[in-house]
This record gives C-alpha cells, sequence and structure tokens, in this order.
C-alpha cells in the first residue's frame, strides 16, 4: 500500500542560464551520451556528435517521433535556448491564428505579431504551448537541462552579482517556465574557474528542490568536475568511479 520515497540527489530537469558567449553550449557538450537540441544555431563552434538542428516546430516532433522508438537512449537531452523556443513558438501561435481565420472565410482578421490578439489571448496561447513543450521534453528525458540567457545585464561593472537576472523570455513567462523544472542555477566564470550557483534570495530566479544542490555554488576549473557535483549518481557510469 505505501511506498518508500527516498530524496533525489541530482536534479531531472535542470535549467541554466548565463550572459551571452560566457560558455554554456560548450559546457554541456561535454556531458557524455548526451544530445543537443540547437533551436537557435548556437552550436557551429563545438564539438558534438549528436546535434539535432529544430527551425520550426514539425522538425522538433520529426526528432520526438524518431527519439521515443530508440532503444538506446541518451543520457541527456539538452534543449537551447529558452529565447528560441520562444520565438519559435511564436511564429506557431500567430500561424496557426492565421490559419483560423482563412478557414473561417475573414482573412483580413490575420496577424502580423500573436500580442496584436486582444485581452491577452495572444500571451496566453503562448505560454500554454511553452509549458506543454517543456512537459513534452521532460516525458523523452529522465535527464533534461534547458539553457537560458539573460534579459539584461550591467556592462559598467565587472562584480557579476550585479547583473540582473532575469530569463531573457518575454513577460511571465520568465517566472513561469522556472516553476516547470527542479533546479534553477546561474552560471559564470571568472577566468579559468567556472561557477554554478543554486543560491537563491527574492532578487534571484535560482535554486533547486535536490537538497545537494540547494543553496551552494559549485565551482570548478575543469568542466568534468563541474557536472559531476551536479550529476553525481548519473555520471558514476561514465566516469568508473
Amino acid at each position: 500500500m505505501f511506498k518508500t520515497k527516498q530524496p533525489l540527489v541530482e536534479p531531472k530537469s535542470l535549467l541554466f542560464y548565463g550572459i551571452p558567449k560566457v560558455g554554456k553550449t560548450t559546457i554541456v557538450s561535454k556531458l557524455p551520451n548526451s544530445i543537443i537540441i540547437d533551436f537557435e544555431d548556437g552550436t557551429d563552434y563545438i564539438n558534438h556528435d549528436k546535434v539535432v538542428p529544430i527551425k520550426k516546430i514539425d522538425d522538433l516532433f520529426a526528432f520526438g517521433n524518431w527519439y521515443k522508438n530508440q532503444t538506446d537512449k541518451a543520457t541527456f537531452l539538452i534543449a537551447d535556448s529558452l529565447t528560441a523556443i520562444e520565438n519559435m513558438l511564436a511564429v506557431l501561435v500567430k500561424d496557426e491564428y492565421n490559419l483560423k481565420c482563412i478557414q473561417s472565410g475573414k482573412p483580413e482578421n490575420q496577424i502580423k505579431n500573436y500580442m496584436e490578439l486582444a485581452y491577452g489571448l495572444g500571451t496566453s496561447m503562448l505560454r500554454d504551448k511553452y509549458v506543454s513543450l517543456i512537459k513534452w521534453l521532460q516525458g523523452l528525458s529522465n535527464r533534461l537541462i534547458l539553457i537560458g540567457h539573460v534579459k539584461k545585464k550591467d556592462v559598467s561593472t565587472e562584480n557579476l552579482y550585479s547583473i540582473l537576472n532575469d530569463l531573457d523570455l518575454t513577460g511571465k513567462l520568465a517566472s513561469i517556465i522556472p516553476s516547470q523544472v527542479d533546479t534553477i542555477g546561474y552560471f559564470y566564470r571568472e577566468g579559468n574557474k567556472m561557477t554554478m550557483s543554486f543560491v537563491s534570495n527574492n532578487d534571484l530566479i535560482r535554486g533547486s528542490r535536490v537538497s545537494n544542490l540547494a543553496n551552494k555554488e559549485i565551482e570548478s576549473s575543469d568542466y568534468k568536475e563541474l557536472w559531476k557535483q551536479i550529476y553525481p549518481e548519473t555520471l558514476k557510469e561514465y566516469y568508473n568511479e
């Protein structure tokens, strides 16, 4: 009747973000047995043998249908990036609405941007599609990693903690999408030292439901060591420890 539950020691779904060109795609490319779903052509400068370029939603579902039939699944599924996913879904919302206008005999009501829809209908449709997409990706993999960018940063100072840590997502998406994952980290680097911060307070979008990571900062100058601290159990298989 009852089932004993043990707390997770590593995240099932990780969202991490940082400033542009800090090396976010590079560090995920170091994860063994991983697939990078590239929504923004951000993999041109990395070496990785399993990259899936996505230009439109049909490409993503084609990948999903293929992946579900694979017996040898990837350990890590990586989506890069959240901003590019939003842009793709924004086009989808617009196209679906315009198709309905044409089918209903009212082509004059077509829109150029989903935000033209009254009473927040467009933003609501976008949010619903985004949440559904995240849940769909989570259903494909036990270790999902989402990569995001910061919306703004203070370029007048070298203090990394002065960065305005808002995800580069529109409106309420910046708070809704993080609520769909169990761990949120902020990635930055100083020289060769890389840091993934899960320290949270009222002003920062970061934190973790996983006790091993909650309110901690993971630091390393080595990619492998950084990931080993975040995924200690999963990576044992690959590093023979």
